[in-house]
């Protein structure tokens, strides 16, 4: 009935063709039943989004409750994967009214149809990323699929055959040299310099090889993936690149390597190692690495600084709310966002500007980027700070303070060779 329509489709998309059949319906979606299940296992909207896996602004967002020209209007697969994960009969978790039906079938055909755009697929399908498909994956992939119609037949499955199917799956995946040259990169700019030995150990506890890959060799002491990785410096693999030297001994990154994976985003900073802060300060000075870091957001300007956190965009939306609704001394002027450009500040009206954080009861400091606190220092009494807590979405609260430079601060020099300021909030 509903044939045209896909998983991404959205609500309106299933209304529309239904009036194209004759059908007026609305689909709705009940938003007190996910509420209720946060108040059963006390989450607060942010925590139930991230256990779902989806992003906080628009679960937030779809949760409100709002004029229907303004409520969010969400795909079939958004709303099947919160039946499937939180276990929530898709029956109760949207309501479908029918208010005329001039269509050849009816209304509980209708529903019965449109509910079932929202069940978990029956059949299994197991994709692969490599275009080429090996014997031995073929061999594995014809058990597995014995296995499962196999215990299709069973009445009950227990977690050790599901555990099983799943190892075997692993199993299929195999490494190619290509495969590799991203995190040997990440890697060797971790450490600074590796050997091939080292890159080998650190490969292997990262992608976790299996099957194939840990068959040994005929003759040989290698495995085919410990192969693959002394293939990077046999093949020249890595050095074709243009990122990554062998001096006989260490592998290295040249300087466009470095560049390459700060500008990839590959790596957390924190995880870095002595040698390998050392090789990049030799490198490129620390205004090109922080400018480095922060050239995705710079260029795209869809996310806000890596300093800024999902809570801290929450804290942004009340902070707009605040200063839409109350009466203050800066809300007189026209508010500018400057989020997107990492100027040490977030939003600005006439000659106030704000700095948006987070804080909760449980953190008695807040940190600030260098930037922030230059800025800070240079419009002294101009520079608010606005606090808020957002854990509990229901009631959020906030508060303010001008001018933190008058607060006494200790500097902090991280790893992401950058330098951040902490007061204390109480």
């Amino acid at each position: 009935m509903f044939e045209n329509l896909t998983r991404k489709s959205t609500f309106v998309d299933i209304e529309n063709q239904a009036m194209e059949l004759g059908i007026s319906c609305e689909v709705i979606l009940e938003k007190n039943r996910i509420i209720q299940y946060q108040k059963d296992y006390k989450l607060s909207t942010t925590a139930l989004a991230k256990r779902l896996e989806k992003g906080v602004p628009y679960f937030s967002q779809l949760l409100k409750d709002l004029p229907k020209s303004e409520q969010k209007n969400p795909s079939i697969e958004y709303i099947s994967d919160i039946s499937y994960k939180l276990t929530i009969p898709i029956e109760d978790l949207i309501t479908i009214h029918i208010y005329a039906n001039s269509s050849t079938q009816d209304n509980a055909s209708i529903k019965k149809a449109i509910y079932g755009l929202f069940k978990q697929p029956n059949s299994v399908s197991i994709q692969l990323d490599q275009q080429d498909i090996t014997e031995f994956q073929k061999e594995a992939l014809q058990g597995i699929m014995n296995n499962i119609l196999s215990l299709a037949q069973q009445e009950t499955l227990t977690l050790e055959h599901l555990n099983e199917i799943d190892r075997s799956l692993k199993e299929l995946r195999v490494y190619s040299e290509k495969d590799l040259i991203l995190p040997a990169l990440k890697h060797i700019f971790l450490a600074g310099k590796m050997t091939t030995s080292e890159l080998i150990d650190a490969l292997s506890i990262e992608l976790k090889p299996a099957g194939r890959d840990l068959e040994k060799l005929k003759n040989r002491k290698d495995t085919h993936f410990s192969q693959k990785v002394r293939n990077l410096k046999s093949h020249n693999t890595l050095e074709n690149t243009g990122y990554a030297i062998h001096n006989g001994d260490f592998w290295q990154l040249t300087p466009k390597g470095i560049h390459y994976v700060l500008k990839q985003g590959m790596i957390n900073l924190n995880d870095l190692k002595i040698e390998g802060i050392q090789q990049i300060l030799e490198t490129i000075e620390s205004e090109q690495i922080e400018e480095l870091i922060h050239a995705e957001n710079n260029e795209k300007q869809q996310r806000v600084s890596s300093t800024k956190s999902l809570y801290e965009n929450e804290a942004a939306a009340l902070f707009l709310q605040v200063f839409a609704s109350e009466k203050f001394e800066w809300n007189k002027e026209e508010l500018h966002d400057r989020r997107y450009e990492n100027i040490g500040f977030d939003f600005e009206a006439g000659p106030y500007k704000f700095v948006i954080k987070h804080f909760n009861r449980e953190n008695d400091s807040i940190q600030f980027t260098n930037q922030e606190w230059k800025m800070a220092d240079v419009y002294q009494d101009y520079y608010i700070v606005f606090l808020a807590n957002v854990d509990d979405t229901h009631s959020p609260s906030y508060k303010y303070f001008y001018n933190p430079t008058k607060i006494p601060a200790q500097p902090l020099i991280k790893k992401t060779v950058c330098i951040v300021w902490t007061i204390q909030t109480n």
